[in-house]
């Protein structure tokens, strides 16, 4: 199960060790901040379940299965549990549910078959109260003692150098980075070009040809270096120019090549000053900014909300900056936020961010 929330992944570590009590005391606390987060109740209904707290399995593991209607093993957890509670009914309901899901799911069979095995009453209380039903769950396996991963990682890795050296070899010398789209063909004629506009209209910044020329390649630049973010102020630079419609259209061309970031991978470069003073500069650019919210209102399908700029540690703000998401979450208002945005500009003064991430502020 590949976990990237920091928390998250500490408790299942904490849950592979066997340290359930931990994952619970580490989980149960937070739950306001996970409110639809799957892997966060399938591991605190697994560790509650471990711990002898039915009450608790039962409501964390049917809420991960709520948030993802097609996941098997919270339900193969819960069959467990229906058979600590020897109704084996529902434990049989619950196996066939699955087997609907994924016809192929062995733990449900596996099941099934022992229920269809068992002959008489007798049978099948001495089942009940002798099995751990671990038979029936699906594996979670205890991480391997570093010194046992050392050795595998050297034994595997001595004949795969040993056959492949003239491979290896040969990756070595070309370890470049890959290139992006190689769209230098757009901006090698430029100083053959006019690339200003002889009657240029509405425009807010009036460039010289050499500074449209610097910016057309400097957002080349950046965009060969994975720098969307700050090729998209480049390109700004240009489109709210006085420069030729041809230096726009190449412009507009690069502008279609930029990615669109997440919260994994993505650090904050504009700050909320630097957008307010010049709106149309930041324009389509990317934030990451932290604050509060006000005035949510639900949509459909999404929500508008004032989002605080600056205002997550509820003594300084910079701002009050119109935002809205087209998704849904719940959001506590009394928590601090994080979102990831793009500016999206109304006029010379104002603007207002599109929502693409937010999360609430763990360890603020």
């Amino acid at each position: 199960m590949k976990i990237y929330n920091k928390t998250l992944k500490k408790a299942y570590k904490l849950l592979r060790t066997g340290q359930n009590g931990k994952v619970v005391s580490t989980l149960e606390p937070k739950v306001p901040l996970f409110l639809e987060n799957y892997q966060f109740y399938y591991i605190l209904g697994i560790a509650c379940l471990r711990n002898g707290d039915n009450g608790g399995a039962d409501t964390y593991l049917k809420r991960a299965v709520q948030v993802n209607r097609k996941a098997v093993e919270p339900r193969l957890f819960l069959a467990s549990l229906a058979l600590r509670k020897k109704d084996t009914t529902e434990a049989v309901r619950l196996w066939l549910g699955i087997l609907d899901i994924d016809s192929s799911c062995k733990e449900a069979k596996k099941g099934l078959d022992r229920i269809r095995k068992i002959s008489d009453s007798d049978a099948l209380d001495q089942f009940l109260l002798r099995n751990n039903f671990l038979s029936f769950l699906p594996k979670i396996r205890k991480p391997l003692p570093l010194w046992l991963l050392l050795v595998i990682l050297v034994a595997a890795a001595v004949p795969f150098v040993y056959m492949q050296k003239d491979s290896i070899s040969e990756l070595l010398s070309h370890q470049d980075i890959p290139s992006r789209e190689n769209l230098s063909y757009m901006f090698k004629d430029l100083k053959k070009e006019k690339l200003t506009d002889d009657n240029p209209k509405g425009f807010i910044f009036n460039l010289s040809e050499d500074q449209i020329m610097t910016s057309l390649k400097t957002a080349q630049s950046y965009f060969d270096d994975y720098k969307d973010n700050r090729a998209q102020y480049e390109i700004n630079r240009v489109l709210y120019s006085n420069a030729s419609e041809s230096a726009k259209q190449r412009a507009r061309i690069l502008e279609g090549y930029l990615k669109t970031p997440d919260l994994t991978s993505f650090s904050n470069i504009y700050l909320y000053q630097s957008v307010q003073e010049n709106p149309y500069l930041y324009n389509k650019c990317f934030i990451r900014w932290k604050g509060r919210i006000s005035n949510l209102e639900m949509t459909e399908p999404g929500m508008n909300f004032d989002f605080l700029v600056g205002y997550d540690t509820a003594q300084i703000l910079e701002g009050i900056v119109p935002s809205y998401t087209d998704f849904q979450v719940r959001l506590d208002s009394a928590l601090p936020l994080e979102i990831l945005g793009q500016i999206d500009v109304l006029d010379k003064s104002r603007f207002r961010i599109n929502v693409t991430s937010v999360r609430n502020i763990v360890d603020p």
